[in-house]
C-alpha cells in the first residue's frame, strides 16, 4: 500500500479548520488516544486506471465544513492499487458525526486542463468516531459508458441510472439526471449544465477562493438568493435557484448585487467608511501611476478616469488611496506606480492580479513614496562617500547601500578615506504611522585633482504599495518593490600629473527596497506567484588614468522583479572597487570593494537592503508551494 507524505493543508470552514494530511494511519489500540481522524483507502481496481492516474481529487463534507483538494500522482505510487490517506480533523467534532466523501480520478494533473479525462470516481459516506480508530474504503469506479461502477457514470449511457443529458456526473444519481441546467444534484455543479464531483468549478462567481464550509459568508452573495446562473451554497440549491438550507440573506451585499463589500475587518491607513467607491479597475495594458500633484488622477485602460484621494500627513508625503469596486491585473499587463506618494489600493470587492503591479525603482525614478527624505534622514537612508584628497588619496570613496527591512552595505574605501555607512534596518512590517517606502543609496565622493572623476549617485529606493481587500486578493503574477542598482563612479582623464595623479570618482550605494503590504479577508498566493523588495548593488568606483576603466564604471544591478535572486555590484576592468551585491531573501546586503589603486582609484558602493512585505488576512489564507517572497513576508495572522 502506498502513502505519501504532504504538507499540512488548511482552509477555513463555516465552524473551524479542516487540516489534511496524507501520511500515516491509525492501526492499533493506540489510536483509541488520538483526535478524530480516519484513514482512507481509494482502491484502484483497473489497471488502466492504475497506469493513466496523474490526480486525484478529495472533496470531504463533515460537520458543517467542506474541504477540498486535488493530489497528484505517478504510476509509481498507484502501482500496487492503493493510496492510503490519512486526514485529522481540527478542531475537532464536538460528537460523533457522518463524514461525506467524494473521490475522482483524472488523466492530468490540472483536471481542469484542456484534454483532462475522468477516469473513475466514487461517493459514500460513513460515520466518525471522536478518535483515530476510523477505517473509510472507497473503489475508483471505471468511468465508461454503460457502467455505473455503484455511483455513476462520467459519459452517457443508456442505463437508468446512468447520464441522460448531462456530459459529466458525479456524487449519487437519482434515478436519472435534470436536463443541462445549473442545479445540483447529489453533489455540487462544476458549472453550467455539468454536475461533477466538485462544486462550482472551484472558482464561484469568479472568484479564485473555492467555496467552503457556510459559504459566501458576508461578502459573495446579494441579499436576495442567488440568481440559477451563480449557485454557490454549502448544501444543493433547489430547481428555483433559491438556497437550500443556508440563507444567503444575512450580512451579505456584495459582488453578485454589483455593490461595494463591508470590509469585515479595518483595515490599515484608511477608514473604509469614511469612502464610497464607484471605479472598477480593471488593467489589461501597461499602465503608469504618477502619485505627484495636488489631485492626482489618472486613466485606465479603456480611457475611463481614475480619481485618487489624497491623505496628507502633515509631516510626510503622504499617500494616496483609490477606493475601488474591484481591482484586476490581467496577464501580461503592468501597472507601476511612481511620484511622491506611496499607494493604497482599498478594494470594496475582490483583487485579482494575473499580471504585475510594480513599485520597484528603474531608471532613474523611485518607486511610489521612495525617498522620504525625514524618513530616510532619520537614519534608514546611507551615508555619502567622502570626496578624495590628494593628500591621503585622490580618488572618492563609495557610498554605503540605502537600508529598510535589513540593513545596507557600507561604501568601499579609498586611500585614507573610509566609505559611507550603510543605512540601518528601520521596519519589520508595515505597521508604523507615516508613509513607508525605500530609500537610496548614498552617493560617491568625487575624485580629487583638475583631471579628477565624478562620483556616481546612489540608487533610488523601492516604492510602498498597501492592497486592503475587502473580499478575496488572489495572486498569480507579481508584486514588487525592489531598490535600484548604485551608479558607477566616473574614471579621471588622460592627461592628468602622474606624479600628482587625479583620482577616480566613488560609486553610489544600492537603493533598498520597497514595501508591499496586502491585506484581506481571504488570501490566496498560488505556486509561481512573485512578492519581492530586493535591493540594488552598488557601482563600481571610477578608475584612475591608466587603469583603463569604463566612463562611467559599470553600475550595480537593480533588484531583481522576477526571482529572489541577489543583484550583483557593478563589475569590469580599472583601479576602482567593486561594487556590493544588494540583499534579497536571506542574503544579507555586501560592503563596496576597497579601491584596487590606494592612491586614484575610487571606491565600491554598498549594496542596499531588503524592504518589508506584510501579509494578513482575517478568515481564509492559503500560501501554496512555489510561491516566490524576497524576503520572507510577516505574517500578521497564521497563514499555510
Amino acid at each position: 500500500m502506498h502513502r505519501r507524505r504532504v504538507g499540512p493543508w488548511v482552509f477555513v470552514g463555516g465552524l473551524g479548520l479542516l487540516l489534511l494530511r496524507m501520511g500515516i494511519g491509525c492501526a492499533d489500540d493506540r489510536c483509541k488516544g488520538e483526535p478524530p481522524s480516519f484513514q482512507l483507502n481509494v482502491s484502484l481496481p483497473d489497471a488502466d486506471v492504475r497506469t493513466q492516474l496523474r490526480a486525484l481529487s478529495i472533496e470531504l463534507h463533515v460537520d458543517g465544513r467542506r474541504l477540498r483538494r486535488t493530489y497528484t500522482m505517478d504510476a509509481a505510487q498507484t502501482a500496487d492499487g492503493v493510496v492510503s490517506l490519512a486526514i485529522e480533523l481540527s478542531p475537532p467534532p464536538s460528537q460523533a458525526s457522518m463524514v461525506e466523501l467524494s473521490v475522482a480520478g483524472w488523466s492530468a494533473a490540472d483536471p481542469e486542463a484542456s484534454g483532462a479525462a475522468l477516469l473513475g470516481s466514487a461517493h459514500d459516506s460513513f460515520g466518525l468516531s471522536l478518535d483515530g480508530c476510523n477505517l473509510y474504503e472507497l473503489r475508483l469506479a471505471n468511468s465508461e459508458p454503460g457502467e455505473d461502477g455503484g455511483m455513476t457514470d462520467a459519459r452517457t449511457d443508456d442505463a437508468e441510472i446512468a447520464d441522460v443529458d448531462t456530459a459529466r456526473d458525479a456524487g449519487v444519481d437519482a434515478g436519472q439526471d435534470v436536463p443541462a441546467i445549473d442545479v445540483d444534484v447529489g453533489v455540487s455543479d462544476a458549472g453550467p449544465g455539468e454536475d461533477a464531483t466538485f462544486p462550482d468549478a472551484s472558482e464561484p462567481d469568479g472568484s479564485p477562493l473555492p467555496d467552503v464550509g457556510v459559504l459566501d459568508a458576508t461578502v459573495i452573495d446579494a441579499a436576495s438568493p442567488d440568481v440559477p446562473e451563480v449557485d454557490d451554497a454549502s448544501l444543493p440549491d433547489v430547481v428555483s435557484g433559491e438556497d437550500a438550507t443556508v440563507s444567503d440573506t444575512g450580512p451579505d451585499a456584495g459582488p453578485d448585487a454589483g455593490g461595494p463589500v463591508p470590509f469585515a475587518y479595518a483595515p490599515s491607513r484608511f477608514d473604509p467608511g469614511a469612502y464610497v467607491p464607484t471605479a472598477e479597475l480593471d488593467v489589461t495594458c501597461d499602465l503608469t501611476f504618477d502619485t505627484s500633484g495636488m489631485s492626482p488622477r489618472f486613466t485606465d485602460c479603456s480611457g475611463a478616469e481614475v480619481a485618487a484621494v489624497v491623505l496628507e500627513d502633515p509631516a510626510r508625503v503622504g499617500a494616496v488611496l483609490f477606493p475601488l469596486l474591484s481591482l484586476d491585473v490581467a496577464a501580461g499587463a503592468t501597472l507601476r506606480l511612481v511620484g511622491d506618494r506611496t499607494v493604497i489600493f482599498g478594494v470594496y470587492g475582490d483583487a485579482s492580479i494575473l499580471g504585475h503591479i510594480d513599485a520597484s525603482a528603474a531608471g532613474g525614478v523611485p518607486g511610489a513614496g521612495a525617498g522620504d527624505p525625514e524618513y530616510c534622514g532619520g537614519g534608514g537612508n546611507s551615508g555619502a562617500g567622502a570626496d578624495g584628497s590628494r593628500a591621503i588619496g585622490a580618488g572618492g570613496s563609495g557610498g554605503g547601500g540605502g537600508a529598510l527591512g535589513s540593513p545596507g552595505g557600507a561604501g568601499g574605501r579609498a586611500g585614507a578615506r573610509a566609505g559611507g555607512a550603510g543605512g540601518a534596518a528601520r521596519l519589520q512590517h508595515w505597521a508604523s504611522t507615516p508613509p513607508l517606502s525605500g530609500c537610496p543609496g548614498g552617493s560617491g565622493g568625487d575624485g580629487d585633482g583638475s583631471r579628477a572623476g565624478a562620483s556616481g549617485a546612489g540608487g533610488v529606493g523601492g516604492g510602498g504599495v498597501q492592497v486592503s481587500v475587502a473580499g478575496s486578493f488572489t495572486l498569480h503574477g507579481r508584486v514588487t518593490a525592489s531598490g535600484e542598482g548604485g551608479s558607477g563612479g566616473f574614471p579621471a582623464t588622460s592627461g592628468s600629473n602622474n606624479d600628482n595623479p587625479s583620482g577616480g570618482g566613488g560609486a553610489g550605494g544600492g537603493g533598498s527596497g520597497g514595501v508591499v503590504t496586502i491585506e484581506a479577508d481571504r488570501l490566496l498566493v498560488h505556486g509561481g506567484a512573485i512578492i519581492l523588495a530586493n535591493g540594488g548593488g552598488g557601482g563600481k568606483g571610477g578608475s584612475s588614468a591608466e587603469g583603463g576603466g569604463a566612463s562611467p564604471a559599470d553600475s550595480g544591478d537593480s533588484g531583481s522583479k522576477t526571482a529572489d535572486d541577489v543583484a550583483l555590484g557593478g563589475e569590469g576592468l580599472g583601479d576602482g572597487g567593486n561594487g556590493g551585491p544588494g540583499a534579497a531573501a536571506t542574503n544579507a546586503a555586501a560592503d563596496g570593494h576597497d579601491a584596487e589603486s590606494d592612491w586614484v582609484g575610487g571606491g565600491g558602493g554598498g549594496g542596499g537592503g531588503t524592504g518589508c512585505i506584510t501579509l494578513w488576512h482575517r478568515q481564509a489564507c492559503v500560501i501554496e508551494d512555489g510561491a516566490g517572497f524576497g524576503p520572507q513576508p510577516s505574517l500578521l495572522s497564521n497563514c499555510f
